[in-house]
C-alpha cells in the first residue's frame, strides 16, 4: 500500500470509529397527534413507534441511553399493571430502550449521575400539584431502573456501596418531607436497599437471620406490601451500612 492509501485508508478508519462512537439520544418523533400515530389501529403499534432504531441503539452511548429511557413519552404506564416492577416489565417488553440498558455494564454508573442530581427538598419549590407529581415520579422513575437486578448485578461494589448510600439517603428524605410525598415514594428506595443486601448475604452471614420470608417475597414481587416491610428494610440496610 502506498503512502497516500495508506493516508487515505487512516482518515477513513478514525472517521469509521468517530463515527461508530458518536450518539445522540432518541427524539420519540412519531407521537400522539402524528398522522403515523393516528392511522395506528393499536397499542401496541403506537408503542412500537417510540423504539429506537437498531442502528442508533448499537451506537448510543449509555449515557445518551439513559436520558432517552428517562424520557420515554409513557413512563406513566408504569401504574397501570398491580405493581410498578410488573409496569415496568410491561415497558420493557414494549420499548427496546430499556432492554438494551439492562446489558450496558456501565448503566448504574449513569443512572447514579440522575439519582445524584435530585434534591427531594426541591418539591417545597413547586407551587403546582401537577408540577409536584412530574418531579416525584422523575425520581421514581430512576429508581425503579436502578432497582432492576441486572442494572445492580453489572455494578462493582463500590457502585452498589454508593447506590446503597443514596437509597437510604432517598427513604429518609421521603420520611422527613412526608407532608408532600405521602409513603408511597418509601417502596422504591426500599427495593434498592433490598436487593442490593441479597448481594451483601453471600459474604455477610449475619444478614441471613435478618431477612425473613416476607422481605424474600417483597422483593420478589413487589407491590402490596405496606411501610411495616419497607422500614424494615431500611433499618437492616442502615444498621449494616455503620
Amino acid at each position: 500500500m502506498n503512502r497516500q492509501l495508506l493516508i487515505i485508508f487512516l482518515l477513513c478508519y478514525g472517521c469509521t470509529i468517530l463515527s461508530a462512537q458518536t450518539s445522540t439520544e432518541w427524539g420519540y418523533p412519531i407521537r400522539p397527534g402524528s398522522p403515523e400515530w393516528e392511522r395506528a389501529t393499536s397499542l401496541e403499534e403506537r408503542l412500537r413507534f417510540y423504539n429506537i432504531p437498531d442502528n442508533l441503539l448499537n451506537t448510543m452511548t449509555t449515557e445518551d441511553l439513559v436520558k432517552t429511557c428517562l424520557n420515554y413519552p409513557e413512563l406513566r404506564m408504569i401504574f397501570t399493571r398491580n405493581s410498578l416492577q410488573k409496569g415496568y416489565e410491561f415497558l420493557k417488553r414494549e420499548f427496546n430502550g430499556f432492554r438494551e440498558l439492562e446489558k450496558r455494564t456501565d448503566a448504574g454508573e449513569h443512572l447514579m449521575i440522575a439519582y445524584s442530581d435530585k434534591e427531594h427538598d426541591d418539591v417545597s419549590k413547586i407551587t403546582d400539584g401537577v408540577g409536584r407529581g412530574r418531579f416525584m415520579q422523575s425520581i421514581l422513575n430512576i429508581e425503579l431502573i436502578l432497582s432492576q437486578e441486572p442494572i445492580i448485578n453489572n455494578m462493582a461494589k463500590a457502585e452498589q456501596f454508593a447506590l446503597k448510600k443514596q437509597a437510604i439517603k432517598s427513604y429518609e428524605n421521603v420520611v422527613r418531607l412526608e407532608k408532600y410525598y405521602g409513603t408511597f415514594p418509601l417502596e422504591m428506595p426500599a427495593l434498592i436497599m433490598g436487593r442490593l443486601l441479597i448481594i451483601e448475604k453471600e459474604t455477610n452471614l449475619a444478614l441471613n437471620s435478618q431477612i425473613d420470608n416476607e422481605i424474600i417475597a417483597f422483593l420478589s414481587n413487589p407491590g402490596g406490601f405496606t411501610t411495616d416491610v419497607w422500614s424494615r428494610v431500611y433499618n437492616i440496610a442502615k444498621n449494616d451500612f455503620k
